[in-house]
């Protein structure tokens, strides 16, 4: 029976070995998750793209054989074995457990949940670990009822930082207008993407990702935009997530038609100008005038002030 280990083989017959385990390893830790082949494609169908000459089509059905493949694995209720390239030590397991539990900036993942509480907001994380025990209590419900079902890929991502008390002062006050987040752990499933990271945003610079598909790009910006990181409430979010056709347009023009209301109000500001200056003698210049200054006065409220 064809194994997805053996089809990315197959296909991919120059693949590198640390992508190659990389690529398997979203295939068998999320196999439960994929409802379709877009989910697949969404998942690794940017790696299939990096590392072959095919085009999309071509990627699209082989996330569509990948996915056939995990549907009657997880029907037999069996996973693809993986031969070890060494032998697993029990011991040397849980010393190293020890000695990373003993490292002062251990990864949020890794410690007790004692040792949690001491880091983190205790509310925060009291109220995070209620929304997981009642998501695990609603699948258990639906299990029993309608079979097994699978979750949601966009739901599968966890995020935990800590809150500095500083900010969370100058919030109270609205005077912050930067986004200050420390020791951010960010996983995707089993796979963790970010430990003990910090992230500096400063009012009036301009930021940029760069890194390769799967580092977590993406699941950091949708936590952001989702407030599953902690923003200032009185700082708005606009996140979009969409394939640009490449043109002349810069980068920041393209995020600011993104606003509809801002185009729009630009749109009739020009044209309200227009029909000022070619009817200079017309008595409809001050229903015009009223207008014009109302957009001006709206625009400046919401996008200058």
């Amino acid at each position: 029976m064809a194994t997805c280990a053996g089809i990315l083989r197959e296909k991919f017959p120059q693949i590198d070995e640390e992508m190659f385990s990389y690529i398997n390893g979203i295939l068998e830790s999320s196999s439960e998750d994929f409802e379709n082949a877009s989910d697949v494609y969404d998942a690794v169908g940017d790696l299939f793209l990096e590392i072959s000459e095919n085009g999309s089509d071509v990627i699209q059905d082989l996330c569509e054989q990948l996915l056939g493949i995990l549907k009657i694995n997880s029907q037999n209720g069996t996973t693809e074995p993986t031969k070890l390239h060494t032998p697993v030590q029990l011991k040397d397991m849980v010393d190293n457990y020890v000695v990373e539990n003993a490292e002062e900036n251990a990864s949020i993942w890794l410690v007790k949940k004692d040792d949690l509480r001491e880091t983190v907001d205790s509310k925060k994380l009291e109220k995070a670990e209620a929304k997981i025990k009642a998501k695990q209590d609603k699948r258990i419900l639906k299990e029993n009822t309608t079979g097994p079902q699978t979750k949601s890929f966009t739901d599968n991502a966890s995020v935990s930082h800590t809150k500095n008390r500083r900010d969370a002062h100058l919030e109270k006050v609205g005077y912050s207008q930067d986004i200050h987040l420390e020791n951010i752990d960010l996983a995707f499933g089993d796979r963790v993407l970010l430990t003990g990271a910090d992230l500096m945003l400063n009012y009036g610079h301009r930021y940029g990702l760069i890194g390769r598909n799967g580092v977590g790009k993406t699941t950091l910006l949708r936590s952001l935009s989702q407030r599953e990181l902690h923003v200032s409430s009185h700082l708005s979010i606009l996140h979009v997530e969409q394939e640009v056709v490449g043109n002349e347009t810069p980068a920041l023009e393209s995020v600011l038609e993104c606003d509809v209301k801002r185009t729009n109000l630009i749109k009739e500001e020009k044209t309200l100008t227009a029909q000022l200056q070619s009817n200079s003698q017309s008595q409809s210049n001050a229903s015009c005038e009223s207008r014009l200054a109302e957009v001006l006065c709206i625009y400046c409220i919401q996008y200058i002030s």
